[in-house]
């Protein structure tokens, strides 16, 4: 399968077919056929397949997806419809033509036409495909579909602008995030405003902390978190009261990248009364970033924690306000199997040597 693919990937994106290979273009235009007539009792939903390479991105893993997917399914039926699809695949690519600014145009179009398809699903692979194309020209695709009816198609246009880094998407995205009825759209849009990194967003993200739903809280603690919003310190903090482990960690991890000491009071208190591992962990990272030299008495008690990820955390963190009391566990860390825990471990030791310096 690897060989295959490997082979179908250059000879489809060098050019170098044969006729035979070429004949698949009538095979594709059946299976177009096929799929409008949406013919009852079939095996398979063909245009799961064809989703990944609608846009003729013919890479290596889109090829080996196909195949992984052909090996999956053991219904004659479903493996007639499946190779058909990859028939289609492959005459896309063999039968193009045109600059690459005409290709991306194609596939750009080839995607619009779909937004007009009366499954929401592809609606929202349509989307992903426009995001995917990282072209400009499809922001205005996008903006129209925040207006879907469908939540999660509107969520997918929110997360592909995003993508996009689209300016013109701020104020859109500020009134989805605001005024939305679906929570899900709601979240994305917080997501989307963080990647495209506008500080007028910063406000409708602190108001979105408020919001009803405990999933567009946490989206919103998240994007301040990457805006590095001091002016929402206040807001967070005030977020995370009520005791969900997961508006508590994604504020301890917005707190710590935002880096106020304002924070550390809150960060402290949450992570001397969780035993939630994945809290801890944030809260520990955190302590290290707002770099209080009160932090160092709490952090020496995750240094015998039974978690290696907390317990090589706290080092990093102690070692960052000049402690080296981590330096005995973490020299035991770097002979252990886990390669996440040895990098950290190994960072904290170059600190502690830099400490040693004086450095």
């Amino acid at each position: 399968l690897t060989l295959f693919a490997i082979n179908m990937t250059t000879k489809l994106n060098s050019g170098q077919v044969n006729e035979k290979e070429r004949g698949f273009k009538s095979v594709a235009a059946r299976l177009c056929a096929f799929e409008r007539k949406k013919v009852p009792g079939t095996f398979l939903n063909v245009k799961r397949y064809l989703v990944p390479f609608a846009c003729c991105d013919f890479g290596f893993m889109n090829i080996m997806r196909l195949l992984l997917s052909f090996r999956r399914i053991t219904r004659a039926g479903a493996q007639i419809a499946l190779l058909l699809s990859m028939a289609a695949f492959f005459s896309a690519g063999l039968c193009g033509s045109g600059t690459a600014a005409e290709k991306q145009n194609d596939r750009l179009q080839q995607a619009a036409q779909k937004l007009a398809d009366a499954d929401p699903m592809i609606r929202r692979e349509a989307l992903n495909e426009m995001g995917g194309l990282k072209d400009q020209k499809a922001v205005a695709y996008l903006l129209k579909a925040l207006a879907d009816g469908d939540h999660y198609v509107r969520g997918n246009a929110a997360y592909n602008l995003g993508r996009l880094k689209s300016s013109a998407a701020v104020e859109p995205l500020m009134n989805l995030l605001k005024n939305d009825v679906h929570p899900y759209a709601r979240g994305q849009a917080a997501l989307a405003l963080a990647r495209i990194k506008d500080a007028k967003a910063v406000p409708a993200i602190i108001a979105g902390l408020k919001d009803a739903e405990l999933q567009v809280r946490v989206k919103c603690a998240e994007a301040a978190g990457v805006l590095k919003a001091e002016e929402g310190v206040d807001a967070l903090i005030a977020a995370s009261d009520g005791g969900d482990t997961a508006i508590e960690t994604a504020v301890v991890t917005a707190l710590g990248r935002i880096g106020s000491p304002r924070a550390f009071e809150r960060v402290r208190n949450i992570l001397e009364k969780t035993q939630n591992r994945e809290l801890q962990l944030e809260a520990v990272k955190a302590l290290g970033k707002l770099q209080r030299p009160e932090g160092a008495a709490v952090l020496k008690k995750y240094l015998r924690s039974d978690d290696d990820n907390v317990k090589v955390e706290a080092a990093v963190a102690l070692a960052k306000l000049g402690d080296k009391s981590g330096e005995k566990i973490c020299r035991k860390l770097i002979s252990g199997d886990n390669p996440a825990v040895k990098r950290r471990a190994e960072e904290a030791l170059r600190r502690i040597a830099q400490i040693e310096k004086g450095m």
